[in-house]
């Protein structure tokens, strides 16, 4: 059960508040006591220091190295009597004890060590020393002491305990007095006080870690919308602030990790369809001319061997578009840059295709100035760009259209736009155009020939050269698809 109980963060922490609370006090209170009993002594030791000195001012006590009792006793008598906490000793050369104001039966040492008192005398001003104490074996009191002195030699000394025994009955009765039970009780009391006021303020702080581990167990079983309240912007808030924030990634990933799913899935299903139409197509034609061959005529032969060949070409373009979207995704495709003519290059990618257009009886131009400077990109992604898109409109573009690529500059750029007076694309596909696979129009795309990746790639590559591409269509008017290039000049 205690074990149990103690595994509480809060009981853990309580319990050691209570300990240091309890261990400050005791030695709170053990120096206080300690440090004010030095203080006392010290300070008695300073103010009585002359005592001594003037006992031996006023009397005698040697006469011939013999004590003079009688001088001595009323001397001994009216100190003790004006003051009672004293006790006065009268020493030889060694620090044995001649004689003292207190009855000798009560001696437990007959003889004091001069070291303490030669240090007393040999200091200039008086520190705090103690010194043997004549009525207990082991103590060490203030003491007061003054050198005997015979023709210039020391005879003996006068050595007075400040706090005799007398002293220390006295000072039991104040530590048993009302008041000082009083401060004590008092303390006590404060220390409580601030126990408590500890115990509630870290109540407080867990009460918010509980909320956050509530919610931290809460979306560990699957409540991910589930954030902590903040409402301040203390370490715990902020560690909630963190945990939301954390959490909002975690779920922005699933997210993401979800619609890679998705497209994972509409991928293998789009590229399965693809495969299997050209691949169906050549193992019919293949096993046509195995089984017919005989029976077939020599043009019949090679327009089968020539719908082969263009499957063949068809699938090699596929897998060869679907090599290069993945390199684009993944970001494994850098962009490589140098300074060209994109007049040139639109000039030689417009006669590449204008077979294709005379074929569809399309009009094929380019617009743009003699004089535009080189721009700065990777030529053979931009080539790339420039044929997905002219392919992409001649493919929609019907008989007596046009295609025209143009270049403006503007600025530090040149911008490119490629239209067409083609059918135009659905104001619900346009936001959907460039994502992989997708196909419009009930999937005129592929009937038209084309893979679905084209577009795909093509804002790729444009996101690569840290641009973007736009486009804007009407339907039955046609489209403009729009990029910008930096010139190179300007880098």
């Amino acid at each position: 059960m205690f074990s149990a109980l103690f595994q509480s963060l809060y009981l853990k922490i309580a319990g050691i508040f209570l300990f240091l609370f309890i261990l400050t006090g005791g030695v709170y209170i053990y120096f206080t006591l300690f440090m004010s009993e030095m203080y006392v002594q010290e300070a008695t030791q300073k103010i009585s220091f002359p005592i001594a000195q003037h006992i031996v001012n006023k009397i005698n006590p040697l006469s011939e190295n013999h004590v003079n009792l009688e001088t001595l006793k009323p001397i001994f008598d009216g100190a003790t009597m004006l003051n009672p906490g004293i006790e006065i000793y009268l020493l030889n050369p060694v620090g044995m004890i001649l004689a003292s104001s207190v009855p000798s039966q009560k001696l437990e040492r007959p003889v004091v060590s001069l070291d303490p008192i030669k240090k007393a005398l040999d200091l200039e001003e008086k520190e705090f020393i103690l010194g043997d104490d004549p009525l207990g074996n082991n103590k060490e009191k203030v003491f007061s002491v003054a050198p005997i002195k015979y023709k210039d030699l020391v005879e003996g000394y006068i050595y007075v305990i400040l706090r005799g025994e007398e002293y220390d009955s006295t000072m039991r009765m104040i530590y048993d007095s009302h008041y000082l039970k009083l401060g004590t009780r008092a303390f006590f009391v404060t220390l409580v006080l601030a126990v408590l006021t500890a115990l509630i303020v870290l109540r407080l702080m867990m009460g918010k870690l509980k909320r956050t581990t509530a919610v931290v167990k809460s979306f560990e079983s699957g409540a991910y919308d589930d954030r902590i309240p903040v409402k301040s912007n203390d370490e715990l808030d902020q560690l909630a602030k963190a945990f939301n924030s954390m959490a909002d990634t975690i779920v922005s990933h699933m997210d993401e990790i979800k619609n890679a799913d998705a497209l994972r899935r509409e991928l293998v299903a789009n590229v399965s369809h693809d495969l299997r139409t050209p691949l169906a197509s050549m193992q019919g034609y293949v096993e046509t001319l195995l089984l017919k061959k005989n029976a077939l005529t020599e043009e019949q032969q090679k327009k089968y061997l020539e719908i082969i060949l263009n499957s063949t070409q068809r699938l090699s373009a596929l897998v060869e578009e679907l090599f290069t979207f993945s390199k684009l995704d993944t970001n494994q495709i850098k962009p490589k840059y140098e300074p060209f003519a994109l007049t040139e290059l639109v000039h030689d990618i417009v006669q590449k295709f204008q077979q294709q257009a005379d074929q569809s009886k399309i009009r094929l131009r380019g617009v743009f100035p003699k004089d535009l400077p080189f721009v700065y990109a990777d030529i053979g992604m931009i080539e790339r760009v420039l044929q997905n898109l002219i392919d992409n409109a001649l493919r929609y573009t019907p008989e007596i259209g046009v295609v025209t690529v143009e270049l403006v500059q503007e600025g530090n750029q040149v911008r490119v736009n490629i239209s067409d007076t083609g059918e135009g694309i659905a104001k619900e596909d346009l936001p959907h155009i460039f994502e992989r696979f997708y196909r419009g129009q009930k999937g005129k795309a592929r009937t038209a020939g084309g893979s679905g990746l084209g577009l795909a790639i093509t804002k790729k590559i444009i996101e690569s050269h840290q641009a973007r591409i736009s486009v804007q269509s009407t339907i039955d008017a046609g489209t403009v698809f729009s990029f910008q290039i930096p010139l190179a000049k300007s880098i």
